[in-house]
Formats: structure tokens, C-alpha cells, sequence
């Protein structure tokens, strides 16, 4: 039995010739939830258990059904060689036993690089989805501002109203409160679903099929990281360590084997390392070409056997060794857009959210010093104004904590996509 393996490696599957070789190709690196989560009921905070990042990655490595599956291949390969080692005699028949032995060999090489990408995809979801939460706690609390504030200037208004203490306060503003009370209490109760949604992704992740397991989250506040990210850097180091490259050289190394396999067959049809394996792949990303373009992998293909004369069997084998190389091509070149992209995802909302933040403190300030100095008496602040600013302020503070919580997420994905050669800085504060 093999220990189990941990590497940095990988993130996306593909499956060839006993060895995986898939490519999940995903430029939003963005789950979306299911809409209809029913509401759920209040529970007693202080007996829910708090959990930090660091410890719900490791019960997701001790739980999860993918790095299971992706163990267990290992373990599947490693038997594998192991029986083909076994079979010393069978060489005096077989004259391609030795060449298969070394596609074994690339075949742990792919399966290993699988294991690699099943945790760095695991490490990937679970801060996705406790980042997820953290933003719609986040989001209801600026909702819940937002009501109460309007709820306080609705009650102003209607004693101004009732007492005719100011001339430029009418029913007017108590309809416009009205209204504004009713977009934040969609948001509020967007916030409101957003937080179960995210809190049964983070349990399907981590491997938790108990539906009322409930947690708290240790860290409470989504921080704008402070962190420099070098564009080549991210792109050089997903081109070595990303799994799915590792897994499709293995598949290029395999089908050159196969042609020297082929060459030692004298038999009218010859097997090859596939019909040994369980070959096949996992969905594939279909290409979009609509305005939300999306360019698709290419499939790996390796038949069991292959037919004709030696000399045939041989150019087919080869003809099959080109096409592998260009399903590792298109591999690459597919790291190299979802790198890029990533990055320029981090930049955009770094940018957008450094704006936003600066933008939200200043209508706060605003929107403070006029709701202190309202009189509702009489004076120049009118409570219009006091209305608006309180509203810009609430607005621009939600776009701010949206702006964080997307730059949050390329850094996350930006430690995938780099095959974990970019560790994401600290994402929250206390």
C-alpha cells in the first residue's frame, strides 16, 4: 500500500492510458449556488462551533471523496506496476512487456500529478466557499445599516409631517424612504440565502453529508490584501507545476512508447496501453463562442487496439503520438489564458476596490456629519439630503465589500491556477 502522497502541483483532470488526463478549464473561477435554498432557522450561536480556513482544509482532506478517488488511483496504478513486474516470463512472448512497464511508469507520473490537483482544487473550494460566506454576513450587516437608518429617518419624517415643523419635509420623503426601504431589504435578503448557500457549498467540499452541521466563521471581516502579484511569474510557474501538464507530457510519453510497443507486435492487430486502463475522460469544457468566449480543451483519444501490418500499426501509433502532443499544446495554452486571465481579474478588482473603499469612507463621513447636524426644526441641511447621502453611503459600501470579495477570489484562484507556486496572502481580519 502506498503512503499517501502530497504534492503542490495540479488542479484540473484529464484521463489517458491509465493515467488521468482531463482538462476542467474555468475563466470565472466563480461557483454559482443554488437559488431556491430555503430560509433557514435561527440556531444558539454560542453552541456553534468556530472554525478557522487552515482547519477546515484539513477536515476536507481527511473527508473528501476526491482526493479519496484520487489516492485510491494511485493505489490502482501502483498494483498495476506491480503485476506487470511480476509477469519476468511472459516477456519471452510478449515482446512489448518492457515497453509496457515503462508506460506504467507514466502512468503513476499522471495520476500522481491528479492527487496534486485534487487538493489544490480542494484548498481552492473551501476558501472559496468560507470567503463566500464571510462576504454575505458582511453584506446583510450593510443591509440591516441601511434599514435601520431609513427606519429612524422614516419615524423623523413622519413627526415632522404630523407637527409641521419644517415646510420642505412632506409625505413626499416618507414615500421616497419607503421605497429605498424596500431595495435594502432585497439586499438584505439576498445576504440572508447567500449565507446557507455558501455554508452547504463548504460542507459538500469538505466531505460533511450532514445537512445540519453548522459553523461560525473565525475570521469575521474580508481584508483588500496588500500583496504584489508578478504577471510572468504566475504564468512560468502554472506552465511547471500545474498537474494537468505533468498529466499531459504522460500521455505524449505513453503514445511514444506505443510506437516502439507497436513496432515489437508481429500480430495482424496489437493492443495498446489502453486496453489495459480504464481510459476515458472527464467532461471537457465546451467551447463558448458567444459574447461569453470561452475556448474548449481537446480530448484525448487512444484506442484499445490497433489494426493492420506492422508497418501500419506503427504510423498509426504515430499519427496518435502527434495528436497527443497537440492535446499537451492546446493543454498549455489553456493554463497560460486561465493564468492571465486570473491575474488580470486580481488587478481589475484590487483597482476597483481601492476606489471603493476611499469612496465609501467619504460618503460615511459625509453622511454622518449631515445626519448629526439635521435639525428637525428648521436650517439649511435639508432631510433630502440627509436621505441621499445615506443611501449613496450604504450603496458604495456594499460595491466595496463586492469589489474585496472578488479580488479576494483571484488571489485564491491565483494560488490554483499557479499550481500552488503563488501562496495566497492572508485574505481576512479579525
Amino acid at each position: 500500500m502506498l503512503h499517501r502522497i502530497r504534492l503542490n502541483t495540479g488542479s484540473i483532470k484529464w484521463i489517458i492510458g491509465g493515467a488521468l488526463v482531463a482538462m476542467q478549464f474555468a475563466i470565472a473561477g466563480e461557483i454559482t449556488l443554488a437559488q431556491d435554498t430555503p430560509r433557514v432557522i435561527a440556531k444558539n450561536v454560542s453552541k456553534v462551533p468556530t472554525f478557522n480556513i487552515e482547519q477546515l482544509r484539513e477536515m476536507g482532506r481527511s473527508n473528501s471523496s476526491s482526493i479519496k478517488a484520487a489516492q485510491l488511483g494511485i493505489e490502482g496504478v501502483a498494483e498495476k506496476q506491480d503485476a506487470i513486474n511480476k509477469m519476468r516470463f511472459l516477456s519471452i512472448i510478449s515482446k512489448d512487456l518492457p515497453v509496457r512497464k515503462q508506460q506504467a511508469q507514466s502512468g503513476m507520473t499522471a495520476a500522481t500529478a491528479n492527487y496534486s490537483q485534487s487538493e489544490l482544487d480542494l484548498n481552492f473550494s473551501i476558501a472559496y466557499t468560507y470567503v463566500s460566506i464571510i462576504y454575505a454576513n458582511q453584506q446583510l450587516d450593510v443591509a440591516e445599516r441601511g434599514i435601520n437608518d431609513l427606519n429612524t429617518l422614516g419615524d423623523i419624517a413622519k413627526e415632522i409631517v404630523k407637527t409641521g415643523s419644517r415646510n420642505d419635509v412632506s409625505k413626499k420623503q416618507i414615500d421616497q424612504i419607503n421605497v429605498y426601504l424596500n431595495l435594502f431589504n432585497g439586499k438584505k435578503e439576498e445576504a440572508v440565502q447567500g449565507v446557507p448557500r455558501a455554508k452547504a457549498a463548504l460542507r459538500e467540499a469538505i466531505g460533511i453529508t450532514d445537512i445540519n452541521w453548522d459553523l461560525q466563521t473565525a475570521d469575521k471581516v474580508l481584508a483588500l490584501a496588500d500583496v504584489q502579484v508578478n504577471r510572468e511569474s504566475v504564468i512560468a510557474e502554472a506552465q511547471t507545476r500545474r498537474g494537468e501538464i505533468l498529466q499531459a507530457q504522460s500521455a505524449v510519453d505513453a503514445t511514444c512508447l506505443e510506437i516502439k510497443a507497436q513496432d515489437k507486435i508481429r500480430a495482424f492487430a496489437g493492443k495498446t496501453f489502453a486496453s489495459g486502463s480504464d481510459i476515458h475522460a472527464n467532461i471537457l469544457p465546451i467551447a463558448s463562442l458567444d459574447e461569453n468566449y470561452r475556448p474548449g480543451a481537446i480530448a484525448p483519444e487512444m484506442p484499445g487496439n490497433l489494426y493492420g501490418s506492422k508497418k501500419s500499426r506503427v504510423n498509426q501509433a504515430k499519427i496518435l503520438h502527434e495528436r497527443a502532443q497537440a492535446v499537451a499544446d492546446k493543454a498549455k495554452s489553456l493554463i497560460v489564458l486561465e493564468a492571465e486571465n486570473t491575474y488580470l481579474r486580481w488587478i481589475e478588482n484590487r483597482n476597483r476596490a481601492t476606489s471603493y473603499l476611499k469612496s465609501a469612507e467619504e460618503a460615511e463621513k459625509l453622511a454622518s456629519s449631515l445626519k448629526e447636524r439635521f435639525d428637525p426644526r428648521g436650517g439649511k441641511i435639508t432631510l433630502d439630503e440627509v436621505i441621499t447621502t445615506g443611501i449613496q453611503a450604504n450603496t458604495i459600501r456594499i460595491a466595496a465589500n463586492e469589489a474585496i470579495y472578488k479580488a479576494t477570489l483571484a488571489l485564491i484562484a491565483l494560488e490554483r491556477v499557479s499550481g500552488g507556486g503563488f501562496i495566497a496572502p492572508s485574505i481576512t481580519k479579525k
